[in-house]
């Protein structure tokens, strides 16, 4: 079985239970005396485990069952006793009984947007021991084609005096394939949820941080219904309770760190196209919890019963996330992580996966693209690696469609803290070679592409830094074909996370006589139209012991079908740019010291998604450190990264109308003026050997998707064989960079009543980046026309994703 798991950063420390009885009063020396020897004789009994969990992320079509294979293991010094796994169902998925032994649903709910959580108890794991857990699922009939995410922890259980060694890889985000379903019909809405990802310190239990969710609707039409955002609290994150805003409510409580809490609220019916509701909700961090990101489970639906209908249900589905910038747990360890887990991990789950069937092919996907053949698809494995160390990063190529005629395209960006390990393989190139194990290397490989059904796979050694901290790092990877008589008809899974994790034995930074600072990174997460800017906010902070002596480095790394929008701000600069929508861009700033201890500099970067992008949550990787390190030192690097998604959405596509103008409003760009709003009624008079033009306002932000079609429509004139030439351009703001999109020539002929059209042939897909588009109706004679403007006279282009 290809066992694969995106896995996440979410880490703590639990300390042993302390014995605190005493049967009458004593004075407080004496107190102390019996506190410190409980203490000792608590930990003296309690075991050292080192507790992990992967799974594989099945596919299935809507409306089917699947299974999901969960592999809990203890690469410990000793045995454990009980052990809890928590698994968070994703968003349209539910659990399908009957469930394993020593397994309990502690709360159920059925609808599309709210988890469930499932608590299974299991008995004590030897020392190098690893046990699957099955758990069969249900896929909702309306379920998106994504990979929708829940999460996994493993835990010692309630009472245990097991102590967790390395929590780091004691969680994970499996999900469920999705293909695409029966096409709905009907829509009329298009929710999505985004939040703003707030930065929380680990310095006391009562540490709380505001996320506020954003709830949109980006369809053609207000919504009839109600809707429900259900969301699960990521792990060692609970008490939500308090203070909830109107609207919300706490459905399942639990004061367990690793057992989320639910929040389900209610977003009133009549969200108008563009409008949005925001529910700022508290989250508390359990004292002793992980630093670094950490993930949940959410998404937005109708309510049971609407009638409402979401025509982009992929966007809909969200990851509720909270960044722990604060020190790591002061736990004690009993024993320290031996340096060989990595490789005696991956034998464990070897020996107990290579007789195991291996998971079902991906199901047959309709074509969503016309002409369409291949249908790629990319996965990876995640080894655990030691700091130093050498492994491999391998990428597997699967093919749902028909054979490829020939090569297929990977693109791999390389995690953070890890480099290539000599030579690339054959038929790979460095697309950015950068040394620096904090900015990353971007790969570019030409492989056989693989027969139906079939896959192919491609091997590279990576080296972790002798310097990364225990977490877990990603970068980015696509397939595309790269053979011209090969078209993809479904790119949602042709992109992958891959990524490793670093296992303990990072030497602690030397200080010496350099300045200590301590640095963190929070980002937002913006929500990402088709060809539209958006930024991510990033901000960096200082919580000391010093104030920043020399320049910080950010470094931000885009994801597939993500590039930067210009201008960048002030003190930032491109480290590498391609337009190519499979490739990366690196963007550096620099801040200029001092950031003072506790405080924050914020910088906004410009992005933007481009066209033919897949709806779901592309991630970036944001890195800061000391420019040079000379005379600053980091001493805790561990929440020196975000690894931030940015919600793409897909606007439903429909046919834009903009009706011509004349004097009856302000002209745009030195002509007449054309936009969604019928004209009043009015005869322009034309001399069109002056070849008069309109333009649209507001500019246009979008993308006329494969097969558009464009016309002009005037109402009929008196005049007589006279050939009339309509062009359609795009052209910047003021109307100058003029772009020819399509022209045709009309003789015109005799028509008393009514309109007529004109069709314009244009080469598609068509895409506008805040620009317009420009209409010229011009003749080689004097011809003054008389056009009757109103609802009458208007160009039309159909197939188009955005706004207006």
């Amino acid at each position: 079985m290809s066992v694969q798991a995106r896995q996440s950063t979410l880490a703590s420390k639990r300390a042993g239970h302390l014995p605190a009885r005493h049967r009458s009063m004593m004075r407080l020396a004496g107190w102390l005396i019996v506190f410190v020897f409980a203490s000792a004789v608590s930990l003296a009994r309690a075991s050292a485990v080192d507790l992990f969990v992967v799974a594989d992320s099945p596919s299935a079509k809507p409306n089917t069952s699947t299974t999901m294979h969960l592999f809990v293991g203890n690469v410990g010094a000793a045995g454990t006793g009980n052990v809890e796994l928590t698994f968070v169902t994703p968003a349209y998925v539910n659990v399908h009984s009957p469930l394993p032994s020593g397994c309990q649903l502690l709360y159920e709910n059925t609808e599309r947007s709210v988890p469930s959580i499932v608590l299974c108890t299991l008995p004590a794991l030897g020392q190098f021991e690893v046990r699957e857990v099955d758990l069969n699922l249900d896929v909702d009939a309306l379920a998106p084609p994504a990979l929708t995410y829940g999460s996994v922890m493993i835990y010692p259980a309630a009472n245990s005096v097991d102590i967790e060694q390395d929590i780091h890889d004691n969680a994970i985000a499996p999900g469920v394939e999705v293909a695409l379903g029966t096409p709905v019909s009907g829509a009329n809405i298009n929710l999505y949820a985004t939040g703003n990802a707030p930065a929380i310190p680990e310095v006391g239990s009562r540490d709380q941080a505001s996320e506020v969710f954003t709830i949109g609707n980006n369809g053609l039409s207000a919504t009839t219904g109600a809707a429900h955002f259900g969301i699960a609290t990521p792990f060692f994150i609970n008490d939500v309770s308090a203070q909830l805003p109107s609207g919300c409510i706490e459905a399942y409580s639990n004061p367990r760190p690793n057992v989320p809490e639910v929040v389900i609220c209610t977003v009133p019916a009549g969200l108008a196209p563009g409008d949005t509701v925001q529910f700022p909700l508290r989250f508390r961090l359990i004292a002793g919890g992980p630093t670094g990101p950490q993930w949940g489970v959410g998404a937005v639906s109708p309510v049971p019963g609407s009638t409402d209908v979401d025509s982009d249900r992929a966007d809909n589905l969200f990851e509720p996330l909270v960044n722990v910038t604060g020190p790591a747990s002061t736990t004690p360890f009993l024993v320290r992580v031996p340096k060989d887990k990595a490789p005696v991990k991956e034998r464990l789950l070897h020996a107990l996966t290579k007789a195991a069937p291996l998971a079902p092919a991906k199901p047959r996907l309709p074509k969503l693209v016309p002409d369409a053949n291949v249908d790629l698809n990319l996965s990876t494995n995640h080894p655990v690696i030691a700091p130093g160390a050498i492994d491999q990063q391998i990428l597997t190529v699967g093919n749902n469609g028909q054979s490829a005629s020939g090569n297929v395209r990977i693109v791999y960006a390389l995690p953070l803290y890890a480099n290539v390990a000599g030579a690339l393989p054959s038929g790979c190139v460095y697309l950015y070679n950068n040394p620096d194990y904090t900015i990353n290397q971007i790969v570019q490989c030409l492989v056989a592409g693989p027969a139906q059904n079939q896959q192919v796979t491609l091997t590279i050694p990576i080296q972790v830094s002798p310097n990364a901290p225990a977490a877990a790092y990603y970068g980015a990877g696509i397939v595309v074909p790269a053979a011209p008589g090969d078209v993809e008809q479904n790119v949602s899974d042709n992109v992958t996370t891959p990524g490793f994790t670093a296992t303990a034995g990072a030497p602690a930074p030397v200080v010496g006589s350099r300045n200590a600072v301590d640095l963190y990174v929070a980002t937002s997460m913006p929500n990402l139209l088709a060809n539209a800017p958006a930024n991510v906010e990033v901000t960096v902070g200082n919580k000391g012991p010093h104030a920043t002596t020399e320049k910080v480095l950010v470094t931000f790394i885009t994801q597939e079908f993500v590039n930067h929008s210009a201008p960048l701000p002030d003190g930032c600069s491109l480290l590498y740019e391609n337009a190519d929508p499979a490739v990366p861009e690196v963007v550096q700033c620099l801040i200029d010291p001092p950031i003072d201890v506790n405080g924050e500099v914020n910088r906004s970067i410009p992005i933007r998604l481009v066209p033919g992008a897949p709806s779901g949550v592309p991630f970036h990787t944001v890195m800061v450190r000391p420019q040079t390190s000379v005379n600053d030192v980091e001493i805790d690097p561990s929440d020196n990264m975000s690894f931030i998604g940015a919600r793409t959405s897909r606007l439903p596509l429909h046919t834009l109308t903009l009706y011509l103008h004349g004097n009856d409003i302000a002209g745009t760009a030195g002509g007449f003026t054309m936009n969604t709003t019928p004209a009043s009624s009015q005869l322009l008079s034309l001399d069109l050997i002056n070849s008069p033009s309109w333009f649209s306002d507001p500019p246009l932000v979008g993308n006329f998707t494969t097969g558009a079609a464009f016309s002009v429509t005037l109402p009929c004139t008196l005049s007589l064989g006279v050939s009339v030439n309509y062009s359609l351009a795009s052209t910047a703001l003021d109307g100058s960079d003029s772009q020819p999109v399509g022209s045709a020539n009309e003789l015109l002929s005799l028509c008393l009543l009514g309109s007529h059209t004109v069709s314009i042939p244009v080469t598609t897909p068509l895409a506008f980046d805040n620009r317009r588009l420009k209409l010229t109706i011009s003749t080689l004679l004097s011809l003054n026309l008389n056009l009757q403007l109103g609802s009458g006279a208007y160009v039309q282009g159909t197939n188009y994703e955005g706004t207006p």
